[in-house]
């Protein structure tokens, strides 16, 4: 005959188990996870052309399930951008300029893929907004000097999931918030700095 110490004990087993069960559901709902990549980035109205500033990125990211295919995710990244003048270019211009940056972005989840272990979905759509602040910067002409520090921007991107953790990132930035405005004959010229981002996410949960 059990006794009821032992019904007590039994009791408590349950109450906690199915504890556990709920806290380990909710759990499953976020995840996070490490970002490393690098920035082809230039600045519009900087007289030099093209994507030729090559950078690197960094950090980490948060964010829990909305549903089954969407999610919203929170980044807290070291990024470097910027311009950079070539052989082709009229003038000797370059810019680095390093920000923290953190994103919060909207995703979509498409192509469902189920194997022994896990189930997950192979690409991630994003779409989002970044808030960055300019903390160190560089320059020929100075210029950098009177550059805003915060910049608001805009983001579409996608991941490429090869398995459960690992991912290709590539994504596409660019500033609501001009660097610098200055004239030329007359015409006001906006400097918006914008970049693509290439790299690999691993994600935990």
């Amino acid at each position: 005959m059990i006794s009821r110490f032992g019904w007590f004990l039994f009791a408590l087993l349950l109450f906690f188990g199915h504890s556990q069960d709920g806290i380990a559901q909710k759990e499953k709902r976020f995840y996070g996870g490490l970002k490393l990549g690098m920035n082809l980035s230039q600045i519009d109205g900087d007289s030099v052309l093209g994507f030729d500033k090559l950078a690197y990125t960094g950090g980490f990211f948060t964010g829990f399930h909305l549903g089954k295919t969407s999610e919203i995710q929170l980044e807290f990244l070291y990024s470097l951008r910027g311009s950079k003048y070539t052989k082709r270019d009229l003038r000797p211009i370059k810019y680095n300029l390093e920000y923290i940056e953190v994103p919060l972005i909207f995703g979509f989840k498409d192509w469902l893929i189920e194997d022994d272990q896990y189930r997950y979905y192979r690409i991630h759509f994003q779409g989002g907004l970044s808030f960055g602040r300019l903390f160190r910067s560089s320059s020929y002409n100075k210029w950098d000097e009177q550059f805003e520090k915060n910049d608001l921007s805009w983001l579409l991107g996608f991941n490429y999931y090869f398995n459960y953790n690992l991912a290709l990132n590539c994504r596409y930035t660019s500033s609501f918030t001009p660097l610098y405005r200055y004239t030329i004959n007359d015409q006001e010229i906006k400097m918006i700095s914008y970049f693509i981002s290439l790299g690999l996410n691993y994600r935990f949960n």
